[in-house]
């Protein structure tokens, strides 16, 4: 079966920050990093500077996001690019629920947002994210409470 979306390929969430679906590797050119937010999705052969997060698009892979995501410094990997104004693609299947948790994560760290915010904010630039619900709301959570713990004296 295939899908069809009538949406942007790729939409940019603050400068140098991008969502995208698979279809945005076209532009694969336009991008200095590509995070593949899936299994199987084949990177472009032209990309030098492109890192697979083999997650599935299910809630029960909240904790395997967050594992991932710090082994692999993704968000630290992502600033340094996005600070030297190197534009960064994150992109899953469909741009609406595992990319977009990756970006809402890089907001909560570097814009000191909450989830809430950081949901609205992407759904303002990329009005179809999280269509159906979020479903790593609970990876968004825990991510912000184990990075917003209280300093203790």
């Amino acid at each position: 079966m295939e899908y069809t979306y009538s949406y942007h390929e790729y939409d940019e969430i603050i400068p140098y920050l991008f969502i995208g679906n698979f279809h945005a590797l076209k532009y694969a050119s336009k991008f200095d990093f590509i995070i593949n937010c899936s299994n199987d999705i084949p990177f472009p052969k032209s990309c030098s500077n492109c890192l697979r997060i083999s997650i599935n698009d299910d809630p029960m892979d909240c904790d395997k996001m967050l594992i991932i995501m710090k082994r692999l410094d993704v968000l630290e990997k992502m600033r340094n690019f996005i600070k030297n104004k190197q534009p960064v693609l994150v992109h899953c299947y469909a741009g609406i629920q595992r990319s977009c948790a990756f970006v809402a994560c890089y907001l909560m760290k570097y814009y000191n947002v909450n989830p809430i915010t950081a949901i609205s904010q992407i759904k303002m630039k990329r009005p179809h994210a999280f269509d159906g619900g979020v479903n790593f709301q609970d990876a968004l959570y825990s991510f912000y409470h184990e990075n917003n713990k209280p300093i203790k004296n």
